[in-house]
């Protein structure tokens, strides 16, 4: 039988001597403008993980992700009415580049919202084309439209 085993520290480090600051390794902070103190590795590998520009990304016929238009990664689904779109921002401005970036593939109103958790719904005043009309699927300890 073999058996491998594998330190997995090394697996996320930068090199055989150096552990990852996610593994134990060393930390070093940067102060951002607004005065937040983050792990410098955040920002110098940030690109590696997050779009950098927003887009609209085709994951498959009439599914759609956004990107970098917002903390929040919406989905969008194309229904035969109109378009489904899963979580919708942290506010207002959130909402409307989500929106621009939705209008790139589709025109179709927007008739269904889903929200997954508290603060994503905050966008969805710039994204309902007939809120009295729209579907708000969430959970029931989400309070709120």
């Amino acid at each position: 039988m073999l058996v491998v085993t594998y330190n997995f520290a090394m697996l996320f480090s930068s090199g055989a001597e150096e552990l990852s600051p996610y593994m134990g390794g060393p930390v070093k902070t940067l102060t951002l403008p607004n005065g937040a103190v983050i792990n410098s590795y955040i920002i110098e590998n940030i690109s590696q993980t997050q779009a950098q520009e927003p887009e609209i990304i085709k994951v498959t016929d009439g599914i759609w992700q956004v990107v970098a238009a917002s903390f929040v990664y919406p989905v969008v689904i194309e229904g035969k009415d109109g378009l489904i779109v899963y979580d919708t921002g942290d506010d207002i401005k959130d909402g409307k580049n989500i929106l621009e970036l939705i209008r790139t593939v589709s025109k179709k109103p927007i008739n269904t919202l889903i929200y997954s958790h508290a603060h994503y719904p905050f966008g969805s005043t710039a994204l309902a084309d007939d809120p009295e009309n729209v579907v708000v699927i969430r959970g029931d300890k989400l309070n709120g439209n």
